[in-house]
């Protein structure tokens, strides 16, 4: 006989935190990274260049890898 486990439903938001903890995201990251860069014309970038920028927020990330096409373009703030 299954025994049911009585659970709290009273929830409102759960949040993973994907920074490598519960799952590895730098592949996916640095696929997206290429993309962007091929989208651009830039070369391909290095995996360890996506890991040492990864885990200091999206304007740093972004910054770091993207240096050249944002102020070729005078890009100004990221929206989230």
């Amino acid at each position: 006989m299954k025994k049911k486990i009585k659970t709290k439903k009273n929830y409102k938001l759960i949040i993973f935190d994907f920074d490598g903890t519960l799952a590895d995201s730098i592949p996916g990251i640095y696929k997206t990274a290429n993309i962007m860069a091929k989208k651009y014309g830039m070369s391909s970038i290095p995996m360890n260049k996506i890991k040492n920028a990864v885990g200091m927020g999206i304007e740093i990330f972004l910054n770091e890898i993207f240096k050249n096409i944002i102020d070729k373009h005078k890009f100004t703030a990221i929206k989230k």
